[in-house]
């Protein structure tokens, strides 16, 4: 199993160093001043662009001078700057270049001047540091993949290197950042920031890899769906969506765990009451990999979803309550789904 799951992650990797490297150029030549390239994959409708641009727009306006966003339930957690940034990125902003050129320009200074000494990417040593350092991490190396700066390479690789160190004998992470506990939240986004990372010529260990996705099989359930630990728990949609995508993201496309979780994903869809913006971030993701009808039929059905959601002034937010001006991670989880058929990531590369 090691030995093709390794043949697997080779032939994975290949590939998407192939779609990265066409990432970047696609995005350098589609970016404009005016934003995002007027001809739209057929996937997003006129309203859906519409509310891209809006989104945009929205985000864009929330950005502090120093170049953070404030979320007022997380406060300065770099997670949810990464997400902001990976936001305007989707939308074919690089480094002072597209309509949100210098907000993303702004975002990136503030993503390396949070680069510890250790690599650790966070302001101080947060509870779930690991959550910040993994988006941060990807969110590094999406930008390097754009730009090919020295100074973000050797932070993206620093960051990389934290991680690798960091992983458990099970082959996982948790919270902080030293060889602990796993779960595969946390576990996920490791796995993202790492594939992310190697696309852009980082050193990651294949072993490293092949553990962890390891740990996120044996996450899995009898009914399809993954739990939060190894072999420990009920299944839940996000725990699903972010271990399908991981699989994914990893090569793994044979994976006999993959059917039995997105058939898990499908069958929830329509009933997600539990880290809603968290388990359709993944399951997006997981469902355009996967490809197919898979993703013919749940593309047209997150984006009506989620044109249905949208506030007035151009945000999203968690039913329930919150300031207008603080959605951040919301609005970042919406504008990155809507704007996966761009392919401007380089993580959105089959």
């Amino acid at each position: 199993m090691k030995a093709e799951g390794s043949r697997l992650m080779g032939v994975g990797c290949r590939l998407m160093a192939v779609g990265f490297a066409g990432a970047a150029l696609v995005t350098l030549a589609g970016a404009t001043d005016e934003g995002v390239d007027p001809s739209r994959p057929k996937e997003v409708t006129p309203r859906a662009q519409e509310a891209i641009t809006r989104g945009l727009a929205y985000l864009a306006g929330q950005q502090r001078t120093d170049g953070s966003w404030y979320d007022y339930r997380y406060r300065q957690a770099m997670a949810i700057n990464s997400f902001a940034l990976l936001a305007l990125l989707a939308g074919g902003n690089t480094p002072g270049r597209g309509q949100y050129g210098q907000e993303v320009a702004r975002s990136v200074k503030y993503h390396l001047d949070a680069v510890q000494k250790s690599g650790l990417i966070a302001h101080g040593i947060p509870h779930h540091a690991m959550y910040s350092h993994g988006m941060g991490t990807l969110a590094l190396a999406e930008v390097y993949g754009l730009t090919s700066n020295d100074q973000i390479r050797t932070a993206l690789k620093k960051a990389t290197e934290l991680i690798i160190r960091c992983q458990n004998h099970q082959g996982g992470w948790r919270y902080q950042p030293r060889v602990y506990d796993a779960d595969i939240s946390v576990t996920v986004m490791q796995v993202m920031a790492l594939r992310a990372a190697r696309n852009g010529g980082i050193h990651v260990p294949r072993e490293t890899i092949d553990r962890a996705i390891l740990y996120v099989k044996g996450c899995q359930t009898q009914g399809g769906g993954f739990s939060y630990q190894y072999r420990a728990g009920p299944p839940g949609f996000g725990r699903t969506a972010a271990g399908c995508a991981a699989l994914l993201m990893a090569g793994d496309y044979s994976a006999p765990e993959l059917a039995g979780g997105l058939k898990y994903l499908k069958d929830q869809r329509s009933n997600v009451r539990q880290w809603y913006w968290y388990g359709h971030y993944y399951a997006a993701q997981a469902m355009y990999q996967a490809g197919g009808t898979y993703w013919e039929t749940w593309y047209p059905f997150i984006r009506e979803e989620l044109l249905g959601k949208q506030r007035p002034e151009g945000f999203w937010r968690e039913s329930g309550g919150g300031a207008p001006h603080n959605n951040i991670f919301e609005t970042s989880v919406a504008l990155l789904i809507l704007q996966i058929p761009y392919r401007y990531l380089p993580i959105f590369q089959r």
